[in-house]
């Protein structure tokens, strides 16, 4: 919302300026003096665009500088419980264990290693986003899952080849 109303201010200083910039015909302005007036229309063009883009230059840097301090700016606080996402992270261990001793069984050991992998990877993401401190059991939960999903695959895949069901 901040980025939106800072981009609207922007605008509208950008709109107000190049309004009250417009210079008469026969005048021509550099750097703050004022020529004399019987400088040519080329001239005065060159005068314009310069000038234009002097206020074009600023106003990209004003721009910058909001975009900057809006990405910088106070993040809002979520009200959140402590240590929530800790349990994530025991499940994810529990999960990735049971997957990985339940490897010669496809259907016992897979659902386990699947929901260790979404455990852990949710896990994962509360911890960088400061919810708990248990990143050692989510990774490790995430490995133990991503094992236990791999190796009955692979397992089975070397029996099929080596006895030709």
């Amino acid at each position: 919302m901040l980025k939106y109303v800072l981009l609207l201010v922007c605008c509208l200083t950008l709109h107000l300026t190049l309004g009250a910039v417009s210079a008469p015909a026969n005048v021509e302005v550099s750097q703050g003096e004022i020529a004399s007036p019987k400088t040519t229309a080329s001239e005065t063009k060159r005068a314009e665009r310069l000038q234009r883009r002097s206020v074009l230059k600023s106003y990209r840097q004003q721009l910058r500088q909001y975009r900057k301090a809006a990405r910088q700016g106070p993040k809002p606080e979520r009200p959140r419980a402590p240590n929530a996402g800790e349990g994530m992270a025991v499940a994810s261990l529990v999960m990735g264990i049971l997957g990985v001793i339940g490897v010669w069984t496809i259907l016992l050991g897979l659902p386990f290693a699947i929901l260790a992998i979404i455990f852990g990877s949710i896990a994962r993401k509360r911890y960088n986003e400061g919810y708990h401190d248990r990143r050692g059991l989510a990774t490790a939960g995430l490995v133990l899952g991503i094992l236990g999903a791999v190796l009955p695959i692979a397992i089975f895949s070397i029996i099929i080849s080596t006895w030709g069901w």
